[in-house]
């Protein structure tokens, strides 16, 4: 209950600001000038200044309530943004899981050609997946997964000689993805969230 009339006497204050500052315009003046130019009486005046009050009440309610509802707006918005980007992120973080479970699956240097086979399906599958839901996330996360530094020089003992550079591909596809998620509001940012957007 004490919480109602707090909200209440929220509610009241900001009419009362609202109207205290419609009760100083020219809707008075106008109607006084009226009122004289046409020869009015006292009780049209009465009237008048009755029903302006009246409609200057209504005015400052709907302008206390249209400031609040300007706030919630601003505050969803808000709110909603940090709920896309950890969504985005943790999309971003089942890509690399994925593609570390893919990375450590990598078949040994006696592996049967099928298996190979299978795995390269494998990676081309995630790298496929991964570039679309990306490209759905954000262009800038797009972008970055596709980012090329390093090149196929690593090496990889253990695994098959001839995976070495899918390897690679992956593992600096992995590399992209966790610069993605330690900068998410850079590479996670929406279009509309963007400066220039």
């Amino acid at each position: 209950m004490l919480v109602l009339i707090k909200e209440f006497g929220s509610f009241v204050k900001a009419v009362f600001w609202q109207w205290w500052g419609l009760m100083s315009c020219a809707f008075w003046t106008f109607a006084a000038v009226y009122g004289e130019k046409l020869n009015k009486d006292n009780v049209w005046y009465v009237k008048t200044s009755f029903w302006l009050g009246l409609f200057v009440l209504c005015l400052s309610t709907f302008l206390a309530w249209r400031e609040q509802y300007k706030r919630v707006e601003a505050h969803n918005r808000c709110i909603s943004g940090y709920e896309n980007k950890a969504v985005d992120l943790t999309l971003v973080s089942y890509i690399a899981w994925d593609g570390n479970a893919l990375a450590g699956a990598a078949p040994g240097e006696d592996a049967e050609s099928q298996v190979i086979t299978d795995w390269k399906k494998k990676v081309e599958d995630w790298l496929r997946t991964s570039r679309s839901q990306l490209l759905g996330i954000s262009p800038i996360a797009f972008n970055k997964f596709l980012h090329s530094r390093r090149g196929s020089r690593e090496e990889y003992h253990g695994v098959c000689l001839s995976l070495w550079g899918d390897l690679a591909v992956l593992n600096e596809r992995l590399d992209n993805l966790t610069d993605i998620m330690e900068r998410a509001n850079v590479y996670l940012a929406r279009v509309q969230d963007r400066p220039f957007g």
